[in-house]
């Protein structure tokens, strides 16, 4: 029962989280100038990756990889902490 309730709340915070951050990305045009340009540079570094050997090439793409699930986990991680904080608040507000 308790995993099946972390699973369900875990769906339910990435939602909201990716809602959010769709919100984020269409929010102005800078931002979305910004992951323009991101798409540009990842399309010039995947041509700079093929010209290395496999090996250095594989060593960057697994850095680049595990830099990007880290942020990934410290996104996940702040966001929680930022709905537990909204909620201690709300309660020492004696609103909840």
């Amino acid at each position: 029962m308790i995993v099946l309730q972390d699973e369900l709340l875990d769906d339910f915070i990435t939602d909201l989280r990716e809602r959010t951050l769709s919100e984020f990305r269409h929010h102005k045009k800078e931002i979305q100038d910004r992951y323009d340009m991101i798409r540009e540079l990842s399309m010039k570094l995947q041509g700079i990756l093929s010209q290395l050997s496999k090996e250095n090439e594989q060593i960057i793409q697994d850095y680049i990889d595990e830099k990007d699930s880290l942020a990934g986990d410290e996104l996940n991680y702040v966001y929680l902490k930022g709905m537990t904080d909204c909620c201690k608040l709300l309660k020492l507000l004696e609103i909840i």
